[in-house]
């Protein structure tokens, strides 16, 4: 469930998802990459993307069997822009997750 703050400081955003699979998740790596090209993009053990007056980062967190969870926290200076990055981000993965289930569903119906 997607966490708000606002402190004196900057405004956070935190949210946990679930993927069954690593490359579903490199998927929708690949997908905010291709969103946020023009920012400046640490890619290391976390994710981190640069914006004007903040950052968001994304990594991998939990492991289970055959599922695992990944962690976006966005921090910025600025709540507009944290709320707009935060937007951003938040629809891309609702269109990234709702894409899968159409594909899955595609693959189910035409076997």
């Amino acid at each position: 469930m997607p966490n708000h703050s606002s402190h004196l400081k900057y405004y956070s955003w935190e949210q946990v998802g679930k993927l069954k699979e690593v490359s579903s998740f490199e998927h929708l790596l690949n997908w905010i990459s291709g969103e946020f090209e023009l920012n400046l993009q640490l890619d290391e053990e976390i994710f981190k993307v640069y914006f004007p007056n903040g950052f968001f980062t994304v990594q991998k967190t939990i492991f289970y069997k055959m599922d695992f969870e990944y962690r976006i926290v966005i921090k910025s200076r600025c709540k507009k822009t944290g709320i707009h990055i935060h937007d951003k981000i938040e629809k891309l993965v609702l269109h990234y997750i709702n894409s899968r289930l159409n594909r899955n569903k595609l693959k189910l119906t035409t076997i």
